[in-house]
């Protein structure tokens, strides 16, 4: 499921609807599940318990049921897995104590249930908590939590599809339900701990500050925008690309402790065109960034969520002849 709360977010619930007009509503891993409720299809519309669905408010396809609403709500069809071999205990066992790569992710899943999320280019590792569940024939890999608290925090559940002896193949439900492999690539010793590196997040999405963004420039810590501007006008020194113009955009990650990490940059063209490769001068202002601005940040607030959360701050750098002319969020 994906529910759209000012950010799009994978939430690891599973519904069970059953012919019998009830259905179960519950966490992915049984963490947490709600009792028993009905269900009915009234025309084009739906009941769920006491929520009701127009038809206008319901999409319903082979493979999703979207519902729009005050909350919208997206949920992706678990597909029928034909290999009925897979168990458990067999998958939990090929996965742990093993280092498996996905993308550009790297996950080292220890016994004990601890795992090390690394990120290929950075090798920042991240400790969350790992299990495998079978729901209903499916079987899943769930990764959720952080270095602090495993109850909360999911990333996008992986259906195991397929086991060979280097190869996982599974379903990741993310923004599209699309069939990827981990490939084994070692071993990790017996009862070893995850041992954090870098940069460290405690959400597994983060939300853009763009609703916040005025607020973030006037009330961020020494005024926010107010210090990088300044930095960037003493650090900045224009290069070879001295008639360059357009804007650079530096972006990173703020997690919920203030810190700020996985910075990234692009590069836009005098009409906002994004460009196809980043120059000196965007590797530049990118460094200055992630030297004096790794920390010092507000942590991010969302409506009623009383926690603070990890946010993707954008900082935009307008360039006029290779000269700062701005910087705003």
């Amino acid at each position: 499921m994906e529910l759209d709360s000012g950010f799009a977010c994978p939430l690891p619930l599973y519904l069970d609807v059953r012919a019998d007009s009830t259905y179960t509503l519950s966490l992915i891993d049984n963490a947490a599940r709600n009792p028993r409720a009905t269900w009915a299809m009234n025309g084009q519309g739906l009941r769920l318990d006491t929520l009701l669905f127009g038809p206008k408010q319901v999409r319903l396809t082979d493979t999703e049921l979207s519902l729009t609403g005050s909350s919208p709500m997206l949920f992706r069809r678990v597909p029928v897995v034909p290999n009925t071999d897979l168990t458990e205990t067999a998958v939990q066992a090929w996965l742990t104590n093993r280092i498996w790569q996905k993308g550009i992710v790297r996950y080292h899943f220890h016994d004990g249930g601890q795992a090390c999320v690394e990120a290929v280019g950075s090798r920042d590792r991240a400790i969350r908590c790992w299990s495998v569940v079978r729901r209903d024939g499916a079987i899943f890999i769930i990764v959720k939590g952080n270095r602090i608290d495993c109850s909360r925090n999911y990333d996008a559940p992986m259906l195991v599809e397929k086991m060979t002896a280097n190869t996982l193949t599974v379903n990741e439900f993310s923004d599209k339900v699309s069939r990827v492999n981990l490939m084994a690539l070692g071993t990790l010793p017996v009862h070893k701990s995850c041992e954090p590196v870098g940069f460290q997040v405690c959400s597994s999405c983060f939300y853009e500050v763009n609703e916040r963004a005025n607020e973030l420039d006037k009330k961020g810590p020494a005024g926010r925008f107010y210090a990088i501007r300044q930095r960037l006008q003493a650090a900045y020194v224009p290069g070879e690309e001295a008639g360059q113009t357009g804007v650079v955009q530096v972006r990173c990650v703020v997690n919920c402790e203030g810190e700020a990490g996985r910075f990234s940059v692009r590069t836009y063209g005098p009409h906002y065109q994004l460009l196809p490769r980043n120059g000196p001068t965007a590797n530049q202002l990118l460094r200055i960034l992630q030297t004096h601005f790794a920390t010092g940040w507000q942590p991010g607030r969302v409506r009623n969520i009383t926690r603070p959360l990890d946010y993707v701050a954008i900082i935009n750098i307008r360039l006029v002849e290779g000269r700062i002319t701005d910087v705003f969020p």
